[in-house]
């Protein structure tokens, strides 16, 4: 049974994790860690959206399970239908210079994902 945990913010936080101490809108990252090999993290957004606007600039769900592998799966999504404006990339590592994973925008549900390889 997944267990809800939560993050610790490396940098201001939208209220996707309901936390009122940061401002709304603003670049954020959230670093989530697991260290045990028979715990799940479920992650979930009732409704997750940010509005457009100049101060939205990117944010960044950072999950990392120690040299454990991580998958992850999605129950719906919901992205602007445009490859250049918003969109979701998952890395198989800690930064955005590791391999793609994928890149996905639109309504079309992404395929279940596990890292490949421990970073």
């Amino acid at each position: 049974m997944p267990r809800f945990l939560s993050a610790s913010p490396l940098l201001a936080s939208t209220s996707a994790i309901q936390d009122s101490r940061y401002p709304e809108n603003i670049r954020c990252e959230w670093l989530i860690t697991n260290y045990d090999p028979n715990q799940e993290i479920e992650i979930g957004f009732a409704n997750f959206s940010l509005e457009t606007c100049t101060a939205c600039d990117c944010d960044y769900l950072k999950v990392y399970a120690g040299d454990q592998r991580i998958q992850i799966s999605f129950y719906d999504f919901q992205v602007e239908d445009c490859c250049s404006c918003d969109y979701m990339e998952v890395f198989n590592g800690p930064s955005s210079s590791d391999r793609i994973m994928g890149r996905w925008f639109g309504e079309d549900l992404p395929a279940i994902m596990t890292s490949h390889e421990l970073p």
